[in-house]
């Protein structure tokens, strides 16, 4: 049999007779095949995939003229991924949907079975079976039509338009879009990423940003992007507004920079804010300026004040009912203004208010009176609602720039925040820095989550009686090149600052299930009936929809509820949120395991378990670390395991770290523990060797 044009034998890392057995194997298969090695490069192509592909004479000596040019990056994170995998036959196995590339450029959509394989000689390899996808051909055929019809109205329009799809990358852009901020170059097929490093200057990073975060969020994004205050200048009011669910976005830029312009030029006029007719950032700034330039030796105080969670209620009530929430807000605010005040919203849920003051105790007085107009019931939809505030002030005559005295006062606001929320926190000299660490740690993360920087490790949850895992919870790391390592009790906090922690759990959600898929079915991991346990927090549980998210998500990633076991921690069981309780009720009812965290350490009751469909409870970490020397913290513990027992709940001990600590536990009774003693939190990749290892150890 004639090999030569079905074989690469360029390179002579496998054996001769290694690539000479699985090129004879591979000639008979009826769908295409391809045989490629670590690096990519192609070992074995089979004539079936040699049509499919569309190559005449030689093959290609990598896979990477078989992949379209703008997913080569991400395929070669694919491989990487699945290279490192560990298994040493085709027990390791994943299918994906994706486009191939033929000789000629066109692209097909195909199925792609791929397996790794270590072959004999010990080289390892990796078989990859290639399908057309004749359902996905139809869908392309149709998008390309729509593609082609919005080219053509774009095409006529003078309005900056630009259309993406679900995947970032562009379907059609208007010529005024493309004169206006792509120096007339024709975008299509391009994606975002790809652009914003291509056009990096103000404004166009900003506008191709925005339809990034639109995208990423599924919902409607507004920003105002410009490229300075010369003559010569533009400002755009931009809007990316989703099509349909994970469809794609349309993105309109619409010049305004004569109102800007204007709004800045007469002070008379100053630039406001529709919803609550109070003045605009831009105002606010303005109005500080003026009082600064006309009496320069008045003390002026400028107060911060930003709705705490209002990211939870936006989502939960909708736009409509919160802008209607922040216009009652305004006038509640109103109501408490010193004489020769100036109001302004500066953000989505953030107010302003400066005015002359002269004294600290003033400052500190009126901002504490400002937190308590927030707290006034205010209504929609037929529910009323008591709203908390996060207030910060900055406050002296020393105020020269009226953009440093926001960010001081933004500073102290994000203080009070840190602190919990609902109070009130002064400007100290060194927050400044300390506030815009925060802020760029949150556009970190957001960009984190939306390129899948970040980890999700892995610590098993073990059974006492024989050692064996039964459980692991999912934990997330992220290490940034600028940041370093940073914590989970650092960047959970900022992700619950702004509407990142709903992205964050349902990226902890998706992985845990590729996860726990790889680990069942990895017959050495000994482990068939793994069971994840994820942290939610108290806010995500506040969404309405979190439930019905959260059980879909599963259905999308082919998993049960039954797979998962969610952790509440100990304090949202004080909240008696009906929208949480109900939460809770949903997972439980389609098979979730509801557990309860940190037990122990905050105020909850027995009669919120009987309550809340409870299934597990862990013990908090601190009273295991301090139960065999603190007799106080020994009674605590003992009692918890004997009552939650009394219940029909399971118990788990956490940050378990010596053998003293497990004999005392099973003699106390307790039958299941987590910690650095049995193992600490693993990458994906060592999780199923690590669960292989527990479940050949008996309990001690």
């Amino acid at each position: 049999m004639n090999t030569r044009n079905s074989w690469i034998g360029r390179r002579a890392a496998p054996s001769a007779t290694a690539l000479e057995t699985a090129a004879s194997i591979i000639q008979n298969f009826n769908d295409a095949v391809v045989v490629s090695d670590e690096k990519s490069r192609i070992l074995a192509i089979n004539p079936q995939a040699k049509r499919l592909f569309g190559i005449v004479g030689e093959p290609p000596e990598r896979l990477d003229a078989l992949v379209p040019t703008n997913l080569r990056v991400e395929h070669h994170r694919h491989v990487a991924d699945f290279a490192s995998g560990g298994a040493d036959t085709l027990d390791l196995s994943a299918t994906r949907d994706v486009f191939g590339r033929k000789a000629d450029g066109t692209l097909f959509p195909a199925l792609v079975s791929i397996s790794r394989w270590k072959a004999p000689d010990g080289s390892v390899q990796f078989v990859s079976v290639v399908r057309e996808d004749h359902r996905r051909r139809i869908d392309a055929a149709s998008k390309e039509w729509t593609r082609l019809l919005l080219t053509g109205l774009l095409a006529t329009s003078s309005t900056e338009i630009l259309v993406v799809d679900e995947r970032l990358a562009v379907v059609a852009a208007g010529d005024s879009f493309r004169r206006r901020f792509l120096n007339g170059d024709d975008p299509t097929g391009m994606r975002l990423p790809e652009m914003m490093a291509m056009y990096p200057t103000a404004p166009n990073f900003d506008v191709l940003f925005a339809a990034v975060q639109a995208v990423a969020g599924n919902t409607e994004v507004r920003v105002t992007a410009g490229t300075g205050w010369g003559q010569d200048d533009h400002w755009f009011e931009v809007v990316a507004s989703p099509l349909q669910p994970g469809s794609g976005v349309l993105l309109e830029a619409t010049d305004v920079t004569e109102l800007v312009l204007a709004a800045r030029s007469n002070i008379d006029g100053l630039a406001r804010d529709t919803t609550t007719d109070m003045l605009s950032r831009s105002g606010i700034i303005d109005w500080i300026e003026c009082e600064i330039a006309e009496r320069p030796q008045r003390e002026l105080c400028v107060t911060m004040l930003q709705i705490d969670q209002f990211d939870v209620i936006d989502e939960t009530l909708g736009p409509r009912a919160a802008d209607d929430l922040l216009a009652q807000v305004a006038v509640h605010l109103r109501s408490h203004l010193p004489q020769f005040a100036a109001a302004a919203r500066t953000d989505r849920s953030t107010f302003c208010i400066a005015y002359p003051c002269a004294t600290s105790e003033e400052a500190d007085e009126r901002s504490s009176g400002f937190r308590d107009a927030v707290r006034q019931p205010v209504t929609t939809g037929g529910r009323t609602l008591r709203l908390t505030a996060s207030v910060g002030a900055t406050f002296g005559h020393d105020h020269k720039d009226a953009s440093r005295s926001l960010r001081e006062a933004e500073a102290a606001m994000l203080e009070a925040h840190r602190r919990g929320g609902n109070r009130y926190a002064p400007f100290a000299g060194d927050e400044l820095d300390a506030a815009d660490g925060v802020l760029r740690k949150w556009n970190a993360l957001s960009e984190a989550l939306q390129f899948r920087q970040m980890e999700v490790w892995f610590q098993p949850i073990v059974r006492l009686a024989n050692g064996r895992p039964f459980a692991a919870e999912a934990l997330s790391r992220w290490h940034h090149p600028q940041f370093g390592e940073i914590s989970p009790v650092e960047f959970i906090p900022i992700a619950e600052w702004g509407a990142e922690i709903t992205r964050l759990g349902a990226f902890v959600q998706d992985r845990a299930a590729e996860v726990a898929m790889a680990v069942r079915g990895n017959r050495g991991a000994r482990v068939s009936d793994l069971q994840m346990s994820i942290n939610v927090s108290r806010h995500e549980l506040a969404v309405h929809s979190f439930a019905s998210n959260f059980l879909s998500r599963a259905s999308a990633n082919s998993v049960r509820p039954d797979w998962f076991a969610l952790e509440v921690g100990e304090d949202a069981l004080s909240d008696d949120d009906p929208v949480s309780i109900s939460n809770l009720q949903q997972l439980a009812t389609a098979g979730v395991c509801i557990t309860v965290s940190d037990f122990g350490s905050g105020a909850s009751s027995v009669e919120r378990l009987l309550e809340i469909p409870v299934t597990r409870v862990k013990i908090a970490r601190r009273l295991i670390a301090a139960m065999l020397t603190d007799p106080l913290s020994a009674r605590v513990v003992a009692t918890a395991i004997a009552m939650v027992h009394e219940l029909g709940i399971d118990v788990v001990a956490e940050g378990v770290e010596t053998a003293d600590q497990v004999n005392e536990l099973i003699r106390l009774g307790c039958r299941s523990a987590q910690g650095y003693y049995f193992a600490p939190a693993v990458p994906a990749t060592e999780l199923a060797d690590v669960l292989r290892d527990l479940g050949s150890l008996t309990s001690p």
